[in-house]
């Protein structure tokens, strides 16, 4: 018999815990077991924080949720989970042991889990939060997930069930129909994006702002694939982070962007919860085109890509990478 296993992917501070506890409360009557990082740092080394032993308590996680799901339970594998590489180890590794594989994807923006964070008993150091905000990847089916669920904190929860209940928020239209740079401008200063508009790059790579830039990324996209308006949408936010990431290389002066993609992924949830009436399958489709935008700087065959992440999604993130490329 063969288990349901669940695996949180969250930063710290974004609610993950909570939610595994609601989630035993709501079905008592069934079989759950949690298999926690910090409970099993507790027992090795008696403090979650300790990150000495990382292989040894992962391994000892694994051997768990093995052992969980072939006694049939439902098995939550309860830890960050950023790293899209090592969720795909995990479900290779445990496939022969669950029926079905979920993502629980808790989402809260970073400032939030910044708040939030100096009132947890499990507080860890803010540039924790702030270094696995600039890393996490967005979870995608095409890692091996049957379902992924993406849950808000409470307050967000209830804005986005009143706002969608009512209708409000932008339409798609509202993006895919920029017919001018005008209104590019003035859409990204609706969305709170002001400090994208006309920034210098200050980059060997660019020479243009970074809000031309993204508007002649979309307009790209628009050439190649008009129906599209996931990608569409992703063209045109993919590096709305870069004022954040943004660092001056001193010597040679010039600046750069490390793990902007991921930033702006990340980032992009929250503004498209705040403004839109997108589904959450959409957002997350936007998010995880923008996380990867920079797939193709990996070093991937074309033939690993394809295996990698299918075909279709192949396709669109080649176009996302052919436009951003040209748009210079």
């Amino acid at each position: 018999m063969k288990g349901i296993l669940i695996v949180t992917v969250g930063i710290p501070g974004s609610g993950k815990t909570s939610w595994v506890k609601d989630y035993i409360e709501e079905n008592k009557d069934k079989n759950i077991e949690v298999i926690s990082s910090d409970e099993i740092r507790k027992e090795l080394l008696n403090d979650i924080k300790d990150q000495s032993k990382n292989k040894e308590v992962f391994d000892i996680m694994k051997e768990r949720t093995k052992r969980s799901l072939s006694n049939g339970h439902i098995t939550i594998y309860e830890a960050t989970n950023i790293s899209s590489k090592r969720r795909r180890a995990l479900l290779k590794e445990m496939k022969k042991y669950y029926s079905k594989a979920i993502c629980l994807f808790k989402y809260k923006n970073l400032i939030d889990c910044i708040i939030d964070n100096d009132t947890r008993s499990k507080r860890v150091p803010d540039e924790v939060i702030e270094r696995m905000y600039k890393n996490i990847e967005i979870p995608h089916k095409c890692e091996g997930f049957d379902e992924i669920i993406i849950d808000y904190d409470i307050g967000r929860k209830l804005y986005i069930n009143n706002r969608r209940k009512i209708g409000l928020g932008m339409d798609k239209e509202r993006f895919t129909e920029c017919d001018s740079y005008k209104e590019y401008i003035n859409l990204l200063i609706e969305l709170g994006l002001s400090s994208c508009v006309e920034m210098s790059q200050d980059s060997k790579w660019h020479n243009l702002s970074l809000s031309k830039h993204m508007y002649f990324c979309y307009k790209k996209i628009k050439e190649v694939d008009k129906l599209d308006k996931n990608l569409l949408i992703a063209s045109m936010l993919h590096d709305i982070s870069k004022p954040i990431a943004k660092t001056e290389d001193e010597e040679n002066r010039y600046c750069h962007y490390y793990n902007h993609e991921n930033m702006s992924a990340y980032d992009v949830i929250n503004i498209l919860i705040k403004y839109t009436k997108f589904c959450d399958r959409d957002i997350m489709d936007i998010a995880w085109l923008i996380n990867n935008h920079m797939i193709f700087k990996n070093g991937y065959s074309s033939e690993k890509l394809v295996r990698k992440i299918g075909y279709l999604n192949y396709a669109r993130l080649l176009a996302l990478h052919n436009a951003d490329n040209s748009a210079k």
